[in-house]
């Protein structure tokens, strides 16, 4: 398994998961309204501000450790941020190089 084939897969069950948060804030906010519970608007935006910084720390390259996940979320690159045959920003593996698990 490459390099870039794990990042996407990461990417996309990030993307999931920052749904389900938005999905929640949402929630979170009508239902404080219907229920009139202040406090769980707030619960909510924690949970959905929490999820943000996720795409930094698990999209990281395995060698320089440095976030990929935020140098290629960049307006042109959001739907396909890892294009075969471009390295990593920082160190310049190949994105394409097996995946090594650092024990």
């Amino acid at each position: 398994m490459s390099i870039r084939e794990v990042l996407e897969r990461r990417r996309r069950a990030l993307l999931v998961f920052d749904g389900c948060a938005f999905i929640a804030l949402m929630l979170g906010v009508v239902f404080s309204v219907k229920l009139g519970i202040p406090w769980l608007r707030y619960l909510a935006a924690a949970f959905f501000l929490a999820a943000i910084p996720l795409n930094g720390y698990f999209l990281r390259c395995p060698r320089c450790r440095g976030s990929i996940g935020v140098a290629k979320e960049k307006p042109g690159k959001i739907l396909a941020p890892f294009l075969p045959g471009e390295p990593c920003p920082y160190c310049g593996v190949s994105l394409e190089a097996p995946w090594e698990r650092s024990t």
